[in-house]
């Protein structure tokens, strides 16, 4: 296998939803109506096998980062799915992007929780222009669905 052709970068989309609503964003568009406002989970089962698929030939400074068109940290089993790819992709970095709002609420314990389960970079984009953002419960609370 000529690794030189890999990627060197995958993102991983746990979550399809998210605790705000930015005007910008394209999920804004995609939750426009009320009943349109409902977060999915990957299945931690499917997580895994794709974290164990890449660590079939995934090798040292590869990144795999947790983020998309969701949240990641709404995921319930978030720090389950982190510590997963750690132990199948023990050399690759494993970085997730969140808006920071449940790192707010959670506190401490869980940011430490999320780096024992194997993250190495944490980035937290609380965006600049607060005018565009709103919160889910200022635009009626999602629905989840696993």
């Amino acid at each position: 296998m000529n690794y030189n052709v890999l990627p060197n970068n995958a993102q991983i989309e746990l979550v399809e939803g998210c605790n705000r609503m930015c005007d910008f964003c394209g999920l804004h568009g995609i939750w426009a109506l009320p009943e349109h406002r409902v977060i999915k989970y990957m299945d931690s089962t499917l997580a895994e096998e794709i974290a164990k698929s890449f660590g079939k030939w995934w090798t040292k400074g590869k990144r795999i980062e947790f983020a998309m068109h969701g949240e990641p940290t709404l995921h319930p089993d978030v720090h389950r799915i982190i510590a997963q790819f750690r132990k199948h992709n023990p050399l690759a970095q494993l970085q997730l992007t969140t808006n920071g709002l449940k790192l707010i609420k959670e506190g401490s314990e869980y940011v430490n929780a999320l780096f024992n389960a194997g993250l190495n970079f944490l980035l937290v984009d609380t965006y600049s222009r607060v005018k565009e953002i709103r919160t889910v419960t200022e635009a009626s609370e999602p629905s989840v669905m696993n």
